[in-house]
């Protein structure tokens, strides 16, 4: 399994390939390794819109990060 946490100045729910995790920005996902496509609900106020990442060699002490700026 690997590890990714997403950030962003405001809490939102995390939705990865287009399905919504249930998890929130600031939180660890433990996920598969691979390509995958990262975006946050709600209003369309952050950028970038989608960040594609591949996920891999990270561990929960080590999550890849993902951070969302607000436009």
């Amino acid at each position: 399994m690997e590890y990714l946490l997403v950030r962003s100045p405001e809490k939102r729910r995390v939705i990865i390939n287009d399905i919504d995790t249930g998890q929130h920005t600031g939180e660890v996902i433990e996920m598969e390794g691979g390509h995958h496509d990262i975006r946050l609900s709600g209003p369309d106020d952050f950028m970038p819109e989608t960040q594609s990442i591949i996920l891999q060699d990270t561990t929960e002490l080590e999550p890849m990060e993902v951070r969302f700026a607000k436009k």
